[in-house]
């Protein structure tokens, strides 16, 4: 086994400890028809030789390991993205984030209210979830959430809103680059 699937494997087994969903909502995949058709934010890659010579720094002054850097996003479904409206009135928002080279992508939500049975996932390009599913419930009291070490370096998110809803309020202000 390689070592991308030790960490896949590692991380199914940690989302099912931590979702009460069960272990069928991390292990199913549900193939993009429309792959192609997603809009694309492709961030730039950071300058890897760069943070090796910090982060070699930071060993020698004692400081804590790091395993990612950040990359300052703007992403909001109101602009970025692509909106599909069913015919029973909900909707559904996709969105590719790719940052070539990544072990994984971290999302850091600077704003973040979903409202009634609103769902927001993360999936890899082959449909695979890559992080639990955010609800309702996961609205803190400061509006503020991350989605943390989604494994990947080309992901997918998918805010589904059921009819009849107030619409999510979601700002993705940094993408972390965890290498």
């Amino acid at each position: 086994m390689d070592r991308r699937n030790v960490i896949w494997l590692s991380q199914v087994v940690l989302h099912n400890f931590q979702s009460d969903q069960g272990l069928w909502a991390v292990l199913i995949s549900v193939p993009f028809d429309d792959i192609k058709a997603i809009p694309i934010v492709a961030l730039e890659t950071p300058d890897m030789t760069q943070i090796i010579l910090e982060d070699d720094a930071r060993e020698k002054n004692g400081e804590l390991y790091r395993i990612g850097t950040s990359i300052s996003t703007n992403i909001n479904p109101s602009y970025t993205g692509s909106w599909e409206t069913k015919n029973d009135g909900s909707r559904t928002w996709k969105l590719r984030v790719k940052v070539m080279g990544a072990e994984a992508l971290s999302f850091l939500f600077s704003k973040f209210e979903l409202f009634g049975q609103s769902k927001l996932e993360i999936r890899n390009t082959d449909g695979y979830i890559v992080h639990k599913p955010m609800t309702q419930e996961d609205v803190l009291s400061h509006k503020m959430q991350n989605a943390a070490l989604c494994f990947g370096d080309d992901l997918i998110l998918v805010l589904s809103e059921p009819a009849n809803t107030q619409p999510s309020d979601i700002l993705i202000d940094r993408v972390i680059y965890n290498y």
